[in-house]
């Protein structure tokens, strides 16, 4: 089964952090940190997206950086690279270099701050799936991004054969359960929001993307994989990174486990000493009776 088949994208991903050395990503601890999380159940590699800051990953950086995931990656771990710009040239120049670095597919959020109408999501991904010969997803997250993607949208788009999948990272469990229910025999429904993993799973989506599996990867995939009783484990280090920052916070847990990948860009900067204290304490809660 090739990659132009989106069934084979199934299990638990990491919405990758990007670190940074100065403005330009760090392309080696990139591929260190993947290395990390394929050896403790990751199935997939999601760079470019809100964990990977990627309003701060210049396009000039974009090749180097999924090229050096795929490296890592091999040919049987997807890498699904965020594609997001803010005009359609732009998208369409990193969707090829994507392509170019061997990305299994594309991941495309809609355009986020200009209210835009269906007929608009509809063009929008179009002209992305044009670009590069890659099954493309949707990227439903509404509570960073003005413009959703209606069912409706979502329909005509897979119906229409220009999209192979979605991740909703809403957390609204009505419109995931739809998703999966009208959409799930032909395109692959991956959800988002760590708090939301157990009950995906539950759901039957084909996926799970998660933040903190960048960080707790052996956790996530043993939920993912039927532990549902430990959901709380990750719903509480959620609830403990959410205040701080989730990829600064992250980035600080990163360190701790022996992965140096800087800060984060955006946000109040690093966590403060008594902001690390309690996060560690919740850090080892968490884990506590987990393998690291």
């Amino acid at each position: 089964m090739s990659y132009s088949d989106p069934f084979r994208f199934a299990g638990c991903y990491a919405a990758i952090v990007t670190p940074f050395d100065g403005e330009a990503a760090d392309c080696s601890a990139a591929a260190q940190h993947a290395s990390w999380l394929l050896e403790r159940g990751v199935r997939g590699l999601c760079p470019c997206g809100s964990s990977g800051e990627f309003l701060a990953v210049h396009e000039h950086d974009r090749y180097r950086l999924y090229q050096s995931l795929v490296a890592v990656a091999g040919a049987n771990v997807p890498v699904i690279a965020g594609i997001w710009q803010p005009t359609m040239p732009g998208v369409i120049r990193v969707a090829q270099a994507a392509a170019a670095a061997g990305a299994a597919a594309l991941f495309l959020q809609p355009p986020i701050y200009y209210p835009v109408d269906d007929c608009d999501v509809y063009r929008w991904y179009t002209d992305a799936a044009a670009a590069a010969a890659l099954p493309v997803f949707a990227y439903h997250i509404p509570q960073q991004a003005i413009n959703g993607i209606s069912l409706e949208s979502y329909g005509r788009l897979t119906d229409d054969g220009i999209l192979s999948g979605i991740k909703d990272s809403s957390g609204d469990e009505r419109r995931v359960a739809t998703l999966i229910e009208k959409f799930g025999e032909r395109s692959r429904v991956f959800a988002g929001g760590d708090h939301f993993c157990a009950r995906a799973a539950e759901l039957g989506a084909a996926g799970f993307i998660s933040a903190l599996a960048n960080v707790a990867p052996e956790l996530v995939s043993r939920i993912w994989s039927g532990e549902r009783n430990l959901q709380p484990r990750l719903t509480a280090l959620r609830d403990a990174v959410k205040p701080l920052g989730t990829v600064a916070a992250i980035k600080y847990l990163l360190a701790m486990r022996g992965l140096p990948v800087g800060t984060a860009v955006y946000g109040a900067g690093p966590p403060t000493t008594a902001e690390q204290a309690e996060l560690t304490r919740v850090w080892h809660q968490t884990m506590d009776g987990i393998a690291v």
